[in-house]
């Protein structure tokens, strides 16, 4: 039977295996940031239900995080595990740039003349193609530039260290699958929490009454604004639960096993979507709002939920059962999966030119306000995508070397 073919945008560096579940949660990932968006822009969020629950839908950033850490650890983990020559640093930032930069770059300039954004029209125009704003801090709610690009800076701050990891758990954990297992995961753990500590005393910081820790004060004062409040130190425990998904992962691959957890993820789908449920109606009913700032309790609870929503595609049910393995199969959400960078980069300069134009005046027309914005931003990122993003793609790989496991 012929190998199917595999879309460049998720083809996996070769030889390493695909999960096309992961497709899906892109997808919902993307899809959730844009109706979360709606509801905050228009003030939904603090007047209607739909807008509260809409609002904190925001967190399918926490769930891209989870599966960046997933994906792009894993063949670094598995190189380790199969005692074979780990990837190419090179090569990996050239895959990342061809994945993010092309169409952010026309994405970025479009909205800087047509809304305008006066920051990317200022001398500090380079910070925003960089990718660096987020170390200049930002002095109010509205984060500078293009606002969701925030989490493409944290991503690039990822990418850029994530060999230098790799390298140094190869070096700690070595090549013994028992050993970097407990190695990989006692690390991520003490990282994870620490990154989860670092947030909660830099939220706290922030506000007049908070804890005035001096260490985490000294590390605040170093960045102008909200300091370091939006970078990867303050994010890194969304993702060390991917990153601990792929040392399992590759732990199972390599000594061809299971354990009792990982064979109750692939069979139990059903129940950590459950779970992630009930997760996200305690973040609902127990934490403020996120456009009011995260409490430590939204941190983690939106981690909780993501690792729940992730896992069954990280770790699949081959017997395709299951109601998560049969909704992120569906062709037409895989192809949503397809452009959903693509709907993560252009809708919110497309709603920010809607309420220009008094498109979306108030939030009282809230849902037929995200009708009218995903039925212009789904065209526009399937353009971007097949006329921007594809041609780059191509150039991931050499076309010898595009060899994927099945």
């Amino acid at each position: 039977m012929a190998t199917p073919h595999v879309p460049d945008a998720v083809a996996p560096p070769p030889g390493n295996p695909r999960f096309p579940l992961v497709d899906g949660l892109r997808a919902a990932a993307a899809l959730g940031v844009l109706i979360g968006h709606v509801a905050s822009v228009t003030g939904a969020a603090t007047v209607t239900t739909a807008g509260d629950i809409g609002v904190d839908l925001q967190m399918g950033v926490t769930v891209f995080f989870v599966i960046s850490g997933f994906l792009l650890y894993r063949p670094f983990v598995a190189a380790d595990l199969g005692d074979r020559a780990s990837p190419s640093p090179m090569r990996f930032y050239r895959r990342r740039i061809l994945r993010i930069i092309p169409a952010y770059w026309l994405a970025l300039t479009l909205f800087a003349l047509l809304i305008p954004i006066d920051q990317v029209m200022s001398e500090d125009w380079w910070k925003y193609y960089l990718l660096i704003q987020n170390f200049w801090g930002f002095d109010s709610a509205i984060v500078p530039g293009m606002g969701q690009a925030w989490t493409l800076s944290v991503e690039a701050s990822f990418y850029l260290l994530l060999p230098l990891y790799a390298l140094a758990m190869r070096v700690v954990g070595g090549r013994s699958p028992r050993r970097r297992l407990w190695t990989d995961l006692t690390v991520l753990l003490a990282l994870g929490g620490a990154s989860a500590y670092l947030r909660w005393q830099m939220v706290a910081n922030a506000f007049p009454n908070g804890p005035r820790t001096p260490a985490i004060q000294f590390l605040f004062d170093l960045l102008p604004g909200q300091g370091l409040s939006l970078t990867l130190p303050t994010y890194f425990a969304w993702f060390a639960i991917g990153m601990a998904f792929a040392v399992i992962s590759s732990w199972s691959y390599a000594t061809n096993g299971t354990t009792k957890v990982v064979d109750a993820i692939s069979k139990h789908s059903n129940i950590l979507w459950l779970c992630a449920g009930a997760a996200f109606l305690a973040l609902l009913v127990g934490t403020p709002l996120l456009s009011k700032g995260e409490s430590p309790e939204h941190h983690l609870l939106t981690g909780l939920v993501a690792a729940f929503f992730v896992a069954p595609a990280a770790f699949p049910n081959t017997s395709k059962r299951g109601l998560p393995t049969r909704i992120l199969s569906l062709g037409w959400v895989a192809w949503l999966g397809l452009i959903s960078y693509g709907i993560y980069l252009w809708h919110n300069g497309l709603l920010d030119l809607m309420m220009q134009h008094d498109a979306i005046p108030t939030w009282k027309p809230y849902m037929s306000g995200t009708i009218m914005l995903l039925a212009i931003t789904i065209p526009v990122s399937a353009v971007s995508y097949y006329l921007i993003e594809k041609p780059f793609l191509k150039l991931k790989e050499p076309r010898n070397s595009r060899k994927n496991l099945p």
